[in-house]
């Protein structure tokens, strides 16, 4: 809506409120001595048109993160979800160590040139991997077992 339209929106709004609108005037008149003058003034284009944003010359720049090492780092590490897929086949009645998952996902990190994720990690990554492909894990004491697989042998 426009300026000028809330204003006369105002205006009908404040009209009605009054009773000014469909109100029949006094049938007496104002005495002689009084004169009434109404005095239109315009209204300036300012408050016509609507507000112009000028556009600014250079985009606007985003402050740095802190911290870009790990990002950076995340970039270069490979995805867990990549060597597992390549470093497990389903086995029945098998499992496998997920202390013999990291040992076997570090040395496919290493061979690639790329350092590993620490062990927190790579436990955290392994267990969504676990769950985006419904791979039942086996909790025994401290020991964490993936179920119905066996480690590939290293190429």
């Amino acid at each position: 809506m426009s300026r000028r339209q809330a204003i006369t929106a105002a205006a009908a709004l404040l009209c009605i409120g009054i009773g000014v609108r469909g109100r029949k005037p006094d049938k007496s008149a104002p005495p002689p001595s009084i004169q009434v003058t109404v005095i239109e003034e315009p209204v300036p284009d300012s408050l016509t048109e609507e507000p112009q944003i000028e556009p600014t010359l250079a985009p606007a720049q985003l402050p740095l993160p802190a911290i870009t090492e790990p990002i950076a780092a995340k970039k270069e590490q490979p995805a867990v979800p990549r060597i597992m897929s390549a470093a497990l086949t389903r086995a029945k009645n098998q499992r496998v160590d997920l202390e013999d998952a990291f040992k076997r996902y570090a040395a496919d990190c290493r061979s690639e040139g790329r350092e590993p994720v620490d062990p927190l990690a790579f436990s955290d990554a392994i267990a969504r991997f676990c769950r985006s492909r419904r791979i039942q894990l086996m909790i025994d004491g401290e020991r964490v077992y993936l179920l119905g697989f066996q480690l590939t042998s290293t190429s």
